[in-house]
């Protein structure tokens, strides 16, 4: 079963767009081809999740009676954001403040992710072709807690055990058998 990091990051970008950089477009990728600055006046910021670590170990439910278990992974994942165009800096700057309060967690938790911290903000502006171009990049850290399903389980409904106890002769002293049967 492959991970649908392609839905997280797009409930992310649609968090941070909606409520702290609506005016700004989001791509999905920082290592892409940027596009042309003529449909972004006000610049657009990139994101990608960079880095998945798994947190610990699984934890394992009960099988259920269907035969399916559910299987939580806890994982911390690294979200690297760019901002090309005006202001740059202070956008990304912006959007660090955003995460610390109170307020915007809860609206964060919706994406399934928790904020744990961001990095500096650096000024990554350079010159392009013959314009400067005003740049900055930044990365996120989440816990996210990924929950499997899986279906094919089964379950044990009966379990036969045969205990044989032998002396320091090596003869067989005691037998005994043991039947486990489920309701």
């Amino acid at each position: 079963m492959a991970t649908d990091y392609r839905t997280l990051i797009e409930d992310f970008v649609e968090v941070i767009q909606d409520r702290i950089l609506g005016y700004v477009e989001v791509a999905e990728q920082t290592d892409m081809p940027r596009p042309s600055m003529s449909g972004y006046q006000d610049g657009f910021t990139a994101c990608k999740i960079t880095n998945v670590v798994q947190q610990g170990l699984p934890e394992y439910s009960q099988v259920d009676t269907n035969g399916v278990q559910q299987i939580k992974l806890r994982n911390q994942i690294t979200i690297q954001l760019q901002a090309f165009g005006p202001n740059a800096l202070g956008r990304l700057d912006c959007l660090v403040v955003e995460f610390y309060k109170k307020s915007f967690k809860g609206v964060l938790c919706q994406t399934g992710l928790s904020f744990i911290d961001a990095s500096d903000v650096i000024d990554i502006s350079t010159t392009l072709d013959t314009n400067w171009e005003e740049r900055a990049q930044l990365e996120m850290r989440f816990n996210h807690t990924l929950v499997i399903e899986d279906e094919d389980v089964g379950c044990i409904e009966n379990v036969d055990l045969t205990s044989i106890y032998i002396n320091c002769a090596g003869d067989t002293v005691r037998e005994v058998f043991t039947e486990i049967r489920t309701p």
